[in-house]
């Protein structure tokens, strides 16, 4: 067990150059865990970033698809190219950037069908989870491996 000193030079030693790099380092490792959560968002609860609904399909849409697509219900965002298969959350400076590179991007941000253009990003219940289950444990378990404890 480390002495009163001992334990003030680990202290010294956490500095913000240090945490910054560890939590950075951490963060790009759950990019993919944070682009499946915008996956699922937008495909599954049919919802933006602010939990509202992105779309419903029309009538017109139920006649196209042969009743796959029926009238009313949530876009999932399947029929849209590859929107949900080039979804990204990356870091970029000091934050984390949602987006997809698929080429139709500003098609879809443009498009009166959409009720939302808020697609690419987490809810704060979705942050919330992530900080509470991955972050903060990962800070805790770094300050306690840092200061030897």
């Amino acid at each position: 067990m480390a002495n009163i000193e001992e334990h003030f030079a680990q202290v010294q030693g956490i500095n913000e150059a240090l945490v910054s790099r560890e939590l950075f380092d951490f963060i790009r490792s759950i990019e993919s865990e944070l682009t499946n959560l915008n996956r699922k968002l937008l495909n599954e609860k049919s919802k933006d970033i602010y939990g509202d609904a992105i779309g419903f399909y029309s009538k017109a849409t139920e006649v196209i698809t042969k009743g796959r697509k029926k009238a009313g219900e949530p876009f999932d965002a399947k029929d849209t190219g590859s929107l949900l298969n080039k979804l990204y959350a990356r870091i970029e400076q000091d934050r984390v950037v949602f987006g997809s590179t698929d080429s139709k991007v500003e098609l879809i941000l443009n498009s009166d069908n959409w009720l939302s253009h808020d697609l690419f990003g987490l809810t704060d219940a979705d942050l919330n989870k992530i900080i509470q289950e991955k972050i903060l444990p990962f800070m805790i378990a770094n300050y306690r491996k840092n200061l030897g404890i």
